[in-house]
């Protein structure tokens, strides 16, 4: 009878470990499918219009990378001492075979619509570099974003009228600080 129960404990003690790894192997591929396994989450700075890309695998964070910008070069160029204030943009989740799991859209800015290299010719041609750079750091802000916008992007007198009102934002709140609207 013990010869039995030894002779059945092998087989059995054999199949118990398979079956443990085939739950492992199973719940490791459920995972991998429905959860994300790579996330990349992309923030801005208002003020010189660098983004930075963080990636993480399996929530570990693996690189971190900076994209260069028209603007965001030139502004280097002029202020050295600037410290960047990261704005979250988007968040991405990728599944074991690269599909997207989700995309999350953060509050969007209005300077998000601007294109760096637009924004880097229009305030060259219609401001000092001092009002460039008050601009710039105040451009989280909703009134200074929705004039340059509109300013850039409108046409004829639309643009015009827009252009004004930035200056005018300009003179009354920004010029010799870094006060908001």
């Amino acid at each position: 009878m013990e010869n039995r129960r030894k002779s059945a404990e092998g087989p059995l003690k054999v199949c118990l470990v398979v079956s443990a790894i085939g739950v492992v192997i199973l719940a490791g591929f459920v995972l991998c499918v429905l959860r994300g396994v790579k996330h990349v989450d992309t923030y801005e700075c208002p003020v010189c219009r660098l983004k930075q890309r963080q990636e993480r695998y399996l929530g570990i964070p693996s690189q971190v990378r900076f994209e260069t910008n028209a603007f965001s070069e030139w502004y280097a160029k002029h202020d050295q001492t600037h410290i960047h204030t990261w704005l979250p943009r988007a968040s991405t989740a990728y599944n074991c075979f690269g599909a997207v799991r989700y995309v999350a859209d953060f509050t969007q800015h209005r300077f998000f619509s601007i294109d760096p290299a637009d924004e880097l010719g229009f305030l060259k041609d219609h401001f000092s570099l001092e009002e460039v750079k008050v601009i710039a750091k105040n451009l989280q802000r909703d009134r200074p974003a929705e004039g340059l916008y509109f300013a850039i992007y409108s046409e004829g007198t639309n643009a015009g009228v827009s252009l004004d009102a930035l200056r005018s934002w300009l003179r009354t709140n920004a010029m010799g600080s870094d006060r908001n609207e």
